[in-house]
């Protein structure tokens, strides 16, 4: 038996190995233009680490000050990586995708192995979780090509490790605590998310099951200083590194805020709403049938009841953050600017919902007619992996979403990537790293910010940056921005862009009366003299 137990973790293993190890290779061209935007906005911060001298005129990388508080242990992390790499940070971010594919795999298999002793279905769930699934807050979880290598991923891979920990002794329970804390440092949103779900289930866990998880006064306390004790790093340098303090015109923060972030985010109805509309409320669908089902069965009963409750708090909880934030703000005329952040925690329910999917699957191959179906079950969602990529002909189907063809990479499957990236934007950007000055201006796409290491500024998506950590900079950006769209005339456009410091204005457009320093296709760099 213990053989046999061995035989199949090395199934795991191999599985795992095969996925990451795939994923590296066809990674190894990757370029900047396939990123993310989160990791274009990332990879500036580990750069300007390095060399002090880059982006002395960016929107938010000017001085570090504005982004140390920006998940440092992720960044501190891809930096060490980069090391080994001569500092070439698409190499260091792959090395990073490939190991956390393999750790994602492995503890969420063991994770859903510890809770049913079921191989072949926490095999199925590990691999099911890896499909990206897009949640309301433009949020995602799973795991798929280097784009999605980011902060929240890399929380979700190690996600599993405090609850492999737990057990029913206080030792084990502080431990666990600790860890959910600690790990909280590589994404802070998702990991909040992660703690609270952790300490509810802690309690509905003890309640359902009259377990030794129940705590005295002081063990709780226990539990929460090691949960606090893991999460100093984090706290220490975020609030370090903003204030609440109102030293600015809160009416203009107010509008610069606005014209960054949606207002969904600051709107708690309606971005529940947001569930229903973009079908993210079909995962409350498994916790229903689950809860529904399991009634007859007093111990399954008990775990639906527990899914349930964790189910509904996690997806109330993060939306009286944006109330209570108001209300703080209010009384104590402070501008604390979180909850727009904290709101998105609300993807955790997903996670109660793939363990009631795991259980009900549990239940359906032990207790139903289905039960000698498992093998066929398998081997036809296997196969819908390596058919559902675009170009396949199961294109269009269900099996063509994200959360079936973004678990393998192309080299495992049928079908073709439709691009492999903007080649005229990454040429452009190596064209301007090598022939402009390492203190140019750029006004353009942000992703030259990263691409060429040079100062862009205007843009939107760095604005998002310097909400929490400089409030009198994004309320500057916010003042050009509507300045520099009221300008009548191209030339005055160009000459507030020349009082602003640019050097360079990147665009396709070729009716502007500049030098063109640069052309690549339909792509043009301006100089602005």
């Amino acid at each position: 038996m213990a053989s046999n137990n061995k035989f199949k973790f090395l199934i795991v293993i191999a599985i795992n190995l095969t996925i990451s190890l795939a994923y590296y290779f066809e990674n190894s061209n990757t370029t900047y233009s396939q990123l993310s935007s989160d990791l274009l906005n990332i990879i500036p911060i580990a750069q300007k680490y390095d060399n002090p001298e880059l982006y002395k005129h960016d929107l938010y990388v000017d001085t570090i000050e504005n982004v140390k508080y920006y998940t440092p242990f992720y960044v501190q992390t891809l930096r060490f990586l980069a090391k080994f790499n001569d500092y070439n940070y698409l190499q260091a971010l792959n090395i990073m995708h490939t190991i956390c594919h393999f750790v994602f795999g492995v503890l969420w298999f063991l994770l859903f192995f510890k809770y049913a002793k079921h191989f072949w279905l926490a095999l199925f769930m590990s691999v099911f979780v890896r499909g990206i699934v897009w949640i309301p807050g433009l949020e995602v979880l799973g795991i798929s090509g280097l784009w999605s290598m980011m902060p929240r991923t890399l929380y979700i891979a190690l996600f599993p490790l405090p609850f492999l920990l737990l057990t029913n002794k206080l030792s084990s329970i502080i431990i666990a605590s600790f860890i959910i804390g600690f790990i909280f440092n590589f994404h802070p949103i998702t990991g909040l998310g992660g703690i609270m779900l952790f300490l509810l289930f802690l309690f509905f866990y003890s309640i359902c099951f009259k377990s030794d998880m129940i705590f005295s006064f002081r063990n709780t306390v226990l539990v929460l200083l090691s949960l606090i004790v893991g999460m100093l790093p984090f706290i220490l340098t975020y609030f370090g590194k903003t204030s609440s303090t109102v030293t600015y015109d809160l009416g203009l923060f107010d509008k610069a805020f606005q014209a960054r972030i949606p207002v969904i985010f600051k709107n708690p109805v309606e971005f529940s709403l947001y569930w229903f509309k973009n079908k993210s409320a079909l995962f409350l669908i498994p916790v229903i049938i689950y809860y529904i089902i399991s009634k007859k069965n007093k111990n399954e009963f008990k775990k639906a009841r527990v899914i349930a409750l964790l189910t509904l708090l996690l997806f109330i909880i993060p939306l009286t953050s944006v109330y209570f934030e108001s209300f703080v703000n209010n009384v104590f005329n402070q501008n604390f600017r979180m909850s727009f952040q904290l709101i998105r925690t609300q993807k955790m329910v997903v996670i109660p919902s793939y363990f009631a999917m795991f259980f009900l699957l549990v239940y359906i191959f032990k207790n139903t007619l289905l039960k000698n179906w498992l093998t066929p079950f398998l081997l036809f969602y296997f196969l819908v992996l390596v058919f559902s990529k675009p170009n396949s002909f199961i294109s269009g189907t269900i099996f063509n979403t994200a959360i079936f063809n973004s678990v393998l990479p192309f080299n495992l499957s049928v079908g073709k990537p439709s691009q492999s990236g903007n080649k005229t934007k990454d040429a452009m950007a190596k064209y301007i790293e090598k022939n402009t000055q390492i203190d140019a201006v750029l006004f353009g796409d942000y992703f030259y910010r990263c691409a060429a290491k040079r100062s862009v500024i205007l843009d939107n998506k760095g604005a998002s940056m310097i909400i929490e950590s400089n409030p009198s900079k994004l309320i500057q950006w916010y003042l050009d921005k509507q300045h520099y769209k009221r300008l009548a005339t191209f030339n005055e456009k160009v000459e507030f862009l020349k009082s602003l410091g640019v050097d360079y204005y990147i665009t396709e457009n070729d009716n502007y009366n500049l030098k063109i320093t640069h052309k690549i296709n339909k792509l043009i760099l301006y100089k602005l003299e």
